[in-house]
């Protein structure tokens, strides 16, 4: 029996679409993986060529949107879960000092100067500043003429390492982010006047400092033939005590100092942090405003981030008691208990590791050469060390991958370079292999002449437990007329030197700020902090405190007050008794310093007393008003609930959004702004511009939420 022609021909569409179904798509992916790699080619190609023809529009994109996506755009997140900090949501604005002035606004600053040199301690947020600019800048949200330029971040550790010119480095750091044609894109820019170039970290270069310091002079020399209205701006930072040479004064004449945190920026910046597991880094503040020597270490920012990580990782989480506590702690953390926690067993044992981080560490600090870089080291390194302590079983690929990967101690600089996370953590490790290595006398003759290693032996005077030799120490200090170094020894020992000693070096921490008549904002700092250590030791620390403040307020004028006003920022027994003196001073700056101490301090009585101002005869209500106007963004419930403070007002015309936020607070605010001083409060300042217009309205924002949440 045959099969009808319709049969077949039903079977052979079957058969057909089948093989179709089969085929097609395996033709289709075939060649699609035969054209992607050239049509890939041919994108990279037209993509280079183009984009050197039309920068802004095209490399640039891919510049800035790179840069946003890397680490710059991330506040460093040492020890702790592995959650993702947004710089511009945890970010404080630091609070920067120059010459006699406080409060500085870094952004309005650099908008009037070409050149900046920024100064700080260890750990004090210089580079998250830096990083905060480039963004900024990147997204458009600094001041007008800052905005159109185009910043390039480089480590001078690079630039040093690599042997390039300021110039050179910068076309490097473009590279890095995918900038094609970076090279004759920089220089039509640096022509124009287009470029702001932030070097960091001159105190990291070592013994090759004097040819980069040359670098840098170079190109601002070669800039400064520019029209003004041309000239490019240079930022370079560096550690405080080591810019003591001034080095580059001949072209960087000014500088600014970044001050440690005080209370209102230690909230915020915890407030910033992403919850993890349910908690919220928040909750580790009222720790910390309980114990006034933990809350004078974590004016360190570096070292409250490193607080916030351990808070969130660990459930039993309990306050560390010294700085050199705070890194036990954070190293325990990332080289014992996080794999345990992620159920990891490493190959290599904790003891070990310990060991070789700090034999290469205090190696490298110690015997590095022109042209090294101390903080890099390269796989030949890390075998030239491992060797030593791991006597089998080395192989140091997968020794470098144990420390980079699961315990995140190291990160990976190139393909074949690694360094600490931060370089206090190399020198914390330095310190523990000097106190096994060295003997103490030559801790003393070596270290203490040697700036480049002060934060080292800052971490070993917290380590050690041999008082004469503590004593010693501080005694070689003092003769060496190192006071500031003297002094932060003292602070980070946990065993008590001899009493006579640090008596000695507090009245010259005291004298010191007499011959400047206050204007020594690193010594009014140690003095302070030495001051709140309780042990009998400090009495004189606390009674010489007590005479500067008194002096500073009484008889120097209101050329101290700014570094008076920020050590005092996170001792509120003190700090409140003296604000009364200082709303009432015959000096502006003394008012306006007292109504910012209040806003610092962020206390319950501090913060009302700081609205309570907007309802008096003050004379600097203005200053009131923006800051409390920031208070609105920052800590909106703190804020609506003092509105009963002042008395009721109304008035829709000029506030309608009462139902959003109450206008007893807000009118006052409204009243005493100026358009011309935008507070960063966009439903206020709208408000204050509203006023200024005859229309009288009031443009409402997507962002109201920072006033009131309107569920």
């Amino acid at each position: 029996m045959g099969i009808s022609p319709d049969t077949l021909k039903g079977l052979i569409t079957a058969v057909g679409g089948a093989l179709a179904a089969l085929l097609i798509p395996k033709l289709y992916a075939a060649l699609v993986s035969l054209l992607r790699r050239p049509l890939a080619a041919l994108y990279t190609r037209v993509y280079a060529w183009l984009a050197p023809r039309n920068p802004l529009d095209i490399s640039f994109k891919k510049y800035r949107q790179r840069v946003l996506q890397s680490s710059l755009g991330r506040i460093e997140n040492p020890v702790g879960p592995p959650v993702s900090i947004p710089l511009e949501s945890a970010f404080v604005p630091l609070r920067l000092m120059s010459g006699d002035t406080e409060g500085i606004d870094f952004f309005t600053y650099l908008s009037t100067h070409h050149r900046c040199l920024v100064l700080g301690g260890p750990g004090t947020g210089k580079t998250t500043l830096m990083k905060s600019l480039v963004v900024n800048i990147l997204k458009s949200s600094c001041q007008k003429d800052l905005n159109s330029l185009i910043p390039v971040f480089v480590v001078l550790r690079n630039l040093n390492s690599q042997g390039h010119s300021v110039e050179q480095a910068i076309i490097a750091a473009l590279r890095d982010y995918g900038f094609p044609g970076a090279d004759d894109f920089l220089h039509s820019m640096l022509d124009r006047g287009k470029i702001l170039v932030v070097l960091d970290g001159l105190d990291e270069v070592g013994p090759g400092r004097p040819k980069v310091v040359s670098e840098i002079q170079r190109f601002c020399e070669a800039d400064a033939q520019l029209p003004i209205s041309r000239r490019n701006r240079v930022v370079v930072t560096c550690r405080e005590h080591s810019y003591r040479a001034q080095d580059l004064r001949s072209v960087m004449p000014e500088a600014v100092r970044v001050e440690s945190f005080a209370n209102h920026h230690m909230r915020t910046f915890l407030e910033g942090w992403p919850s993890h597991k349910g908690r919220s880094a928040l909750g580790l503040y009222a720790l910390i405003e309980g114990d006034a020597q933990i809350r004078d270490i974590c004016r360190n920012p570096l070292l409250l981030t490193i607080l916030s990580g351990l808070y969130l990782e660990i459930t039993d989480f309990q306050l560390p008691s010294s700085r050199d506590r705070f890194y036990q702690e954070a190293v325990n953390e990332l080289l014992l208990h996080r794999p345990a926690r992620r159920s990891i067993t490493p190959r290599y044992r904790y003891e070990d590791k310990l060991r070789f981080l700090a034999c290469i560490s205090l190696d490298r600090l110690e015997n590095y050469v022109a042209g090294e870089d101390p903080e890099e080291f390269d796989y030949a390194t890390l075998h030239q060390f491992a060797s030593t302590v791991f006597t089998h079983d080395l192989e140091i690929g997968a020794l470098a991958a144990e420390l980079l990967e699961v315990h995140g101690i190291l990160r990976q600089i190139t393909d074949t370079t690694f360094s600490f996370g931060h370089r206090t953590f190399q020198e914390y490790f330095a310190a523990r292999e000097a106190a096994r290595k060295h003997e103490p006398q030559f801790i003393v003759q070596h270290f203490c002449q040697r700036t480049d290693l002060s934060e080292v032996l800052c971490f070993y005077s917290g380590l050690a437990r041999n008082v004469p030799q503590l004593t010693s120490i501080l005694t070689a200090l003092h003769a060496a007329g190192e006071y500031y170094v003297a002094g932060r020894c003292l602070l980070s020992m946990t065993e008590l030197p001899d009493a006579a000693v640090a008596k000695l070096i507090t009245v010259s921490l005291a004298e010191l700020i007499k011959m400047k008549k206050g204007k020594d904002p690193a010594a009014i700092e140690l003095l302070s902090s030495l001051s709140q250590r309780s042990d009998s030791i400090f009495d004189t620390a606390r009674e010489l405190f007590h005479e500067i403040t008194h002096l500073v307020i009484n008889s120097y004028g209101p050329q101290g007050i700014p570094a008076l006003c920020a050590a005092l920022s996170t001792r509120p027994e003190t700090a409140l008794k003296i604000v009364p003196g200082l709303l009432v001073h015959s000096s502006a700056a003394c008012r306006c310093a007292g109504v910012t101490l209040l806003r610092d301090l962020g206390t319950e009585h501090s913060l009302d007393r700081l609205v309570l101002l907007l309802g008096e005869n003050f004379m600097e209500k203005a200053v009131v008003a923006k800051l409390v106007a920031g208070l609105v963004k920052t800590r909106n419930d703190a804020m609506r609930k003092r509105a009963h403070l002042l008395p009721t007002r109304c008035d829709r015309t000029l506030w309608p959004l009462e139902d959003c936020f109450p206008g007893s607070l807000a009118i006052p605010l409204i009243e005493n702004l100026s358009s011309d001083v935008p507070t960063g409060n966009r439903a206020i300042d709208s408000a204050v511009e509203a006023r200024d217009v005859s229309t009288g309205s009031l443009e409402y924002h997507k962002d109201i939420e920072e006033l009131a949440d309107t569920r």
